[in-house]
């Protein structure tokens, strides 16, 4: 995460494809499900490293 830690744009490469049966929809909810599982725990490892960081140099 630290490579990213100035990043005003970041780019996740992450998601399922289109499986036989599935619709664009279905793609997009799991997808989307990704993305917001990815971004919260950025978030809450950003929100430990201050914490971290707070406590060693207060």
């Amino acid at each position: 995460m630290s490579e990213t830690a100035d990043s005003q744009i970041i780019i996740l490469t992450a998601g399922v494809r289109v499986s036989p049966g599935m619709s664009r929809e279905d793609v997009l909810s799991i997808n989307a499900e990704i993305v917001i599982f990815c971004t919260e725990k950025g978030k809450a490892q950003n929100e430990l490293q201050k914490r971290i960081w707070n406590s060693w140099y207060p």
